[in-house]
Order: C-alpha cells, then structure tokens, then sequence
C-alpha cells in the first residue's frame, strides 16, 4: 500500500461542483472579454478559446445538464460528491457529516432531495473514490455543540459515505488521564449504538486519542473493536514534529499488531513533516494504508492562495513547492499564462481568469490547488518507496523553497527529522525518542529566548485549561448519559 493525502473540507451534497467547458476558437480580441456573468456562471471570451464556467446546480449522474456536450471541444467535470475525480487518480476524499447536516437542513427538502444519498447502499461504489466523513466530534471539543445523535450520524454514514468516523470528544492536547478515560467511554458507548445499524457496505474508522504510549494504549484498549480495521490519529502537531513522527510510530505499530489495515494521520499539511513522514510511512509500514488529511487547499483558495509545485526533469535540477498569492487584480495581461498541467490550469490557461469577484474561479483554485498537492505528496511518497534513504535525502532538501527566509530552518528541522525516522527504523520509537528528547515537548520552538515565553504563556493558560477539562468531563458525563439512555431505547448492550 501508499501514503497518500486526503483532500478534507469537501461537500458531497449540494453545490459541490464546478464544469468548465472550453471551445477552440480564434478571435480577433486580444483581452479577455466577458460575454455573459450571472451568480452561477461565467462565459469569457479569450484570443485562442471560449471558455465557460459552470457551478454545478443540475445533476444527471453528477454531470451538468444546462450545456450539450456537442457545442463544446473539452469539458471538464468537477464534482466530488459524485465521483468524477476518478480519472484524475485521488483515491480518497473527506467530509464532514456535522457540517453536511447543517449546512443542508437550510435548504427547501425539495432542493435537498435532489442531490442527497449519492453513497446509500443500493448505489454501490464503482467510482473508484473513497469518501471518509468525519463525525463532527471537534465541534463538541470547542464548545459548538454538547450533542451528537449517533442514530442521526450512522444513517448519514449509511447514505452519504464509505468510511464514517467513530464519535469521539477531541481532548488529547488536555492531556488529562482522568478526562480520556471519560471520552473514551463515550466514544465506546456511541460505537455500540451505531455498529448494528451501518450498513454491510460501509466501515468505521476508530479514533485514538492521548498524548503518550500509555495514554493512547489505554484508549486504544476501550475503544477497540475487532471487526475494525482502520483507525484515525489525532492531535499529531500538538507539539514538535519529533513528537508526530515519535506518536505515529508508537501508534501506528500497535495497531498494526491489533490487526488495522489503514491508519489515518488527522491534520498533517506542513512541508516540513510531509518528507519525514512519508518516510517513515513507506519504510515502515508498507503492509498498511496510511493517509493523512488537511483542509489546506479549500482554505488557501478561499484567500486568494494557489499551491504551486514545480516539477523535476533531473536529479539535478533545482525544484521548489511554494504557495503563492495571485494578484488581486482584473485582466491585467492576457500574456500571463498558468505555469501548470494540471486538469484546471489547462482549460483556463489564462492566469487572470482567477482574479475575478464572481466565487467561481475560488472554487477551481481549490480544485488546482486539491490536485497539486496530491501530486506533490503522492510523488514524495513514490520517491521514499523507491530510492535509498541517503538518495530520499537529498530530493526532499531539494523541494524546500530556495528563497524563502526560513529555508536553512526548514532544511534544519526536515534533516533532523529524517535523522529520526532512520533512529526509529533501526532500533525502534522508544530509543529514538530517548535520542532526540531535546527536540520533543516544547512546540515549533528554537530558541532559547522562545522557550521562555513558551513557558510564561503556558502557565497564564493553566487556568484556561484546567477550564476546558473541567467543562468536557461534564460533557462526557452528559453524553454517556444520554448514549446508556439510547442504549435502553434500542436494547443495545453496552461492550464489556
């Protein structure tokens, strides 16, 4: 198996997608020219094509239904929720069913009816994609809700997922035995609720939580259930980059022993950690599935911000992966062309058609930005696969941005990282911690001036901690309440 990324933060359901339809056409302008704009379109028209930008309000089997194919050369179909990123190789997409939910209970039932149940049982998946949902525990966590309804999460699952996410109260960077052992419970009692009602065709993914082995095993030791095979890791940056790559050993290697197929790295996006990790993933683990999610191409496209990774030709040719800001401003040249391949940049071509006001050209930015950093990690991981760990090395140094301030930083932290996972490999997570304890526990810090305000701001937070740990333990106590009343209602029997 590989280490691949997921792409989180998506919608399945309603105005999910986007269609672009391009026609080859010369024109006598030399600037782009709008032929028509409403709310949900857009037609340009460019020097060398028509371009027309479609949300994708009309469903029929996830296609657009307002144009015929026939009046256009190439259409580009974006939909996630009905799987037409199949052709472009992203195995997995993830989503929120807290957020679904709500975000859908606003719009008419008539409306709603149309574009729900793209996953129920009787629709098999043959698309090829995988959609994780999340259950929406990290809104109890901030104190959004007090409440998730199993009944009400599993049968979204059933309808509207492959893999749904166990409900799980967040509390590792709490670091509270007392506290995990409430949640744990919970989320035990809410897998016993929702277990016989998720259809034969779907699969849950358990959640661990803590914040060292001891913690995490005792977790893993409630919630573990053997006809569970994937399992989500939370909480990985809570601290130093060490920390991540020493938790998701130590992890990882237990449930590996339990008998998971498929371990999830929850909110793994830094350049940084992405090398080390996918090191330490395809060393490792090459019997296993390991993803990692973030929700960083739908929020960076949402401010104007565009992944760009510069393919490789040679080893010996500089490459670099950056974020970038394009400009802000309306068609200020037609000769600014996108410096990239990939599936949306080739229909547009034009650099400028992203600067526009209409909300269109943000969501292809996510899509550019979804397919650009799936290439950039999917490649790093074929590269940890293939080459030597010395080889691996020296192409990983070779990615980091060549002008930016912190590059000696960055190569300093991705090398030491890397000196980890070899400690790791050829004696184990325990001894590689013991090695690089001076690297662990602090957070993102190096120095000594930004340990000390580390400290300072963690004692003026004890009192907001104490706090939040004070505040979940009567959510919990709450919850569990309410699941063993559930648990009654349904003549469920709660695991020993």
């Amino acid at each position: 198996m590989a280490f691949t990324w997921v792409a989180a933060a998506q919608a399945p359901l309603y105005m999910s997608g986007i269609a672009t339809y391009v026609r080859y056409k010369r024109s006598n302008v030399d600037k782009f020219e709008i032929v028509a704009e409403d709310l949900n379109s857009v037609h340009y028209r460019t020097p060398d094509r028509e371009i027309k930008i479609v949300r994708d309000l009309h469903y029929s089997y996830g296609r657009p239904t307002r144009e015929w194919d026939t009046e256009w050369d190439e259409i580009l179909f974006l939909n996630p929720g009905f799987g037409t990123f199949k052709d472009f190789n992203l195995k997995f997409l993830m989503t929120n069913q807290f957020a679904e939910r709500t975000r859908t209970s606003k719009i008419e039932d008539f409306e709603r009816n149309q574009f729900a149940d793209f996953r129920k049982p009787n629709h098999p998946n043959t698309d090829g994609s995988i959609w994780i949902a999340d259950s929406g525990g990290f809104q109890v966590h901030v104190g959004l809700v007090d409440w998730l309804d199993p009944i009400e999460c599993v049968d979204w699952y059933n309808t509207n997922a492959d893999i749904g996410v166990a409900i799980d109260i967040p509390a590792s960077k709490l670091e509270s035995y007392e506290l995990l052992k409430a949640t744990s419970k919970v989320q035990s009692l809410a897998l016993d609720l929702m277990r016989p009602r998720l259809h034969k065709s779907k699969e849950f993914m358990n959640v661990v939580h803590g914040f060292d082995p001891d913690s995490h095993f005792r977790y893993l030791d409630t919630v573990h259930r053997d006809d569970i095979k994937r399992c989500g890791i939370p909480a990985l940056t809570a601290k130093t980059f060490f920390d991540a790559l020493y938790r998701i050993a130590y992890v990882t290697d237990e449930l590996s022993k339990r008998g998971y197929k498929h371990a999830h790295l929850l909110g793994i996006s830094d350049t940084r950690l992405i090398f080390p990790v996918a090191a330490l993933v395809e060393r490792r683990y090459p019997h296993m599935t390991i993803t990692a999610d973030s929700s960083s191409a739908a929020k960076a496209s949402f401010t104007w911000g565009t992944y760009q990774w510069m393919d490789f030709d040679t080893s010996s040719r500089s490459k670099s992966w950056r974020k970038a800001d394009l400009p802000h401003v309306p068609f200020s040249s037609v000769n600014r062309m996108l410096p990239c391949s990939c599936p949306v940049c080739s229909s547009l071509r034009y650099a400028d058609l992203f600067a526009r006001s209409n909300r269109i050209p943000q969501y292809l930015m996510m899509y550019h930005n979804i397919f650009e950093l799936y290439r950039f990690i999917d490649t790093a991981a074929k590269m940890a696969r293939t080459l030597t760990p010395a080889q691996y090395r020296d192409y990983a140094l070779t990615q980091l941005p060549a002008s930016d301030s912190r590059t000696a930083e960055m190569r300093n932290t991705v090398e030491r990282c890397l000196d980890m996972v070899d400690c790791i490999m050829a004696e184990g997570p325990k001894k590689a911690a013991q090695k690089f304890s001076s690297f662990m526990g602090l957070g993102d810090m190096f120095s000594h001036l930004d340990e000390l305000k580390y400290r300072r701001r963690e004692g003026e937070k004890k009192e907001v901690h104490d706090g939040k740990v004070e505040r979940l333990m009567k959510v919990a106590g709450t919850f569990a309440e309410k699941l063993k009343d559930l648990g009654k209602k349904y003549e469920v029997a709660p695991s020993k």
